[in-house]
């Protein structure tokens, strides 16, 4: 690095170089060592002397003398003159007037042409550091339920991922609802799914439709209501066959001429049932249609109660067989088994078959087995019955009293079944106030366990509804404990064994009441009536992180109610 310092010495004291004044060339004497150069380039350099000290030089000692007329040069041989001095140095150097080199001093006049070309590329440098962690992630796209994450946060550079976005509100799995509105000045059949559509008039008539059903597989949607459009009350039903997007136009599937009212639904491949109450024979009896075109069209309704029928019929579907059970005039539980897809029925059964008043029958299906549950007044005060057939529903056991107790066990008990376990729950005033009760079966409703109070809150609580998902059993209710209704919700995860303390889930400053329940893979839905805007309005809401804020999914200016919610992946 000396060498390099003595020629930024030299050209510091201006004994360098100028390639427009001719009066200067070098002075070897100015280094002790005409070799030095530098260790960058190789290339050697010395100081200029005045003209008058070029005098000095005589040609015997190879030195070359000029004067201001005559320059002597020994480049003839190259075209380009610009790249380099016209004349040598002492020592037969020259100076590159242009290019990389210029201001340099070389043995050939080649260097001045040269270009320096890269190298070979050096190793990889070290790692750098850690770089600040990105942005969270966007939040998803809302509707009416929860969904997948967002997508992971932007990454820092050279750095660590950021956290991955909340989640949006967006549903991977099919939740649908529907209710009954009065906001186009009759009421009307309205449907709302999950992927945010918007709502949908299915109904679009001229009078009252009302108590509308719905069931679902895969992509088909099936409503049917009661309707009054054509002067007298009639079946109607309509069909999506894309989740809900849009709805075929409705059809008539009781189309009589006396009242057909309270249908109930259920589906089993392309096969579609729906079952109601009717009075064309003059009094009332239990009537059923069958589609098995997923509901493109119906067969003629056939009377499936003949003579025993009154109070409203209830559904359930199990492979090729199907089970209806109605309340009959006589006040017994009466059931009617199809073993072909809903194509004939078989003689009418008495399950019941007691002294006392049977009502409000609810049935369930696992396998071979049938489940039906009811209010009963035999033992003077009313409490909850059940029976089973563990033979597709030819025969049934005698029924036995799973509530048990001193108060008054009734008003439509619910009942869900998986496996081998039995679900019961109803509402009961032994404890003095309503609370919600709850009783298992784990030997497909042989026996029952001791009835579990859910609620056990000090206010009166309305009609429990329950699900079942696995280990799973979910219960809800409308109570008003919170000095005006809300809506409460209890879980089990041991098949029913215990209960978790309920949570107000609705916990607004309206009226709460009549849920609706219903699950998909992990996630559970419930609906409402909610007059908390004001007017009568559907709210929605599920577990997902965990329970969040309600949804109001009706949001209009009508009256809102009779609501349902069913589920599809």
């Amino acid at each position: 690095m000396g060498n390099m310092n003595n020629f930024q010495d030299a050209m510091a004291s201006g004994k360098h170089h100028d390639k427009n004044d001719k009066s200067q060339e070098y002075d070897k004497s100015y280094y002790s060592d005409v070799n030095q150069y530098t260790p960058d380039y190789n290339y050697y350099y010395e100081p200029m002397k005045t003209q008058q000290q070029q005098s000095s030089y005589d040609d015997n000692n190879n030195n070359y003398n000029y004067d201001d007329t005559k320059q002597i040069s020994y480049n003839d041989s190259y075209e380009d003159m610009k790249t380099y001095s016209t004349y040598p140095t002492k020592d037969k150097k020259y100076v590159c007037q242009t290019g990389q080199f210029q201001g340099f001093y070389v043995e050939s006049v080649e260097f001045c042409k040269l270009k320096i070309s890269e190298g070979p590329q050096g190793p990889i440098g070290p790692t750098g550091a850690t770089g600040a962690t990105g942005t969270q992630g966007p939040a998803g796209a809302n509707s009416i339920v929860p969904g997948p994450q967002g997508i992971q946060g932007e990454r820092g550079f050279n750095g660590t991922q950021g956290p991955p976005g909340p989640s949006g509100f967006v549903n991977p799995s099919n939740a649908y609802i529907v209710w009954t509105d009065d906001t186009p000045g009759n009421e009307e059949i309205f449907f709302r799914a999950s992927q945010g559509l918007g709502t949908i008039n299915v109904s679009n008539n001229t009078d009252i439709s009302q108590l509308p059903q719905l069931a679902t597989s895969g992509s088909n949607v099936y409503v049917t209501w009661q309707d009054n459009t054509s002067g007298d009350s009639d079946i109607l039903f309509a069909v999506s066959n894309n989740n809900g997007t849009s709805f075929g136009k409705p059809i008539n599937i009781s189309n009589n001429i006396d009242g057909s009212s309270n249908p109930h639904i259920a589906t089993s491949g392309s096969n579609v049932y729906v079952t109601w109450r009717d009075r064309i024979p003059g009094n009332f009896d239990i009537y059923f249609a069958v589609s098995n075109n997923n509901g493109t069209s119906f067969g003629t309704p056939i009377n499936i109660s003949n003579n025993t029928g009154f109070g409203n019929p209830q559904i359930a579907v199990s492979g090729n067989n199907v089970y209806v059970t109605w309340s009959s005039g006589n006040r017994d539980i009466y059931l009617a088994v199809s073993n072909n897809n809903g194509t004939s029925f078989g003689t009418p059964i008495n399950i019941s078959h007691n002294t006392g008043d049977s009502l409000n029958p609810h049935i369930a299906t696992s396998g071979n087995n049938v489940y039906v549950t009811w209010s009963d007044s035999t033992p003077g005060n009313r409490d909850i019955f059940f029976a089973v057939s563990n033979n597709n529903g030819t025969s049934f056991g005698t029924p036995i009293n799973i509530s048990h107790n001193t108060g008054d066990s009734f008003f439509s008990p619910q009942i869900a079944a998986i496996g081998n376990n039995v679900y019961v729950t109803w509402r009961d005033n032994t404890p003095s106030n309503f609370d919600i009760f709850f009783v298992a079966s784990t030997n497909n409703g042989t026996s029952f366990g001791i009835p579990l109070n859910v609620s056990n809150s000090t206010g009166n609580t309305g009609v429990p509804q329950i699900t079942v998902l696995g280990n799973n059993v979910y219960v809800t209710w409308d109570d008003g404990t919170p000095v005006n209704f809300d809506i409460f919700f209890a879980a089990s995860t041991n098949n029913g064994t215990s209960f978790g303390t309920p949570i107000n889930i609705s916990n607004n400053i309206g009226i709460s009441v009549l849920p609706q329940i219903a699950t998909s893979g992990s996630k559970v839905y419930v609906v409402w009536l909610d007059d908390t805007p004001g007017n009568s309005d559907i709210f929605v809401i599920t577990n997902a992180q965990p329970f969040g804020t309600p949804i109001n999914i009706s949001n209009n200016p009508g009256s809102s109610h009779n609501q349902q919610i069913a589920t599809s992946w």
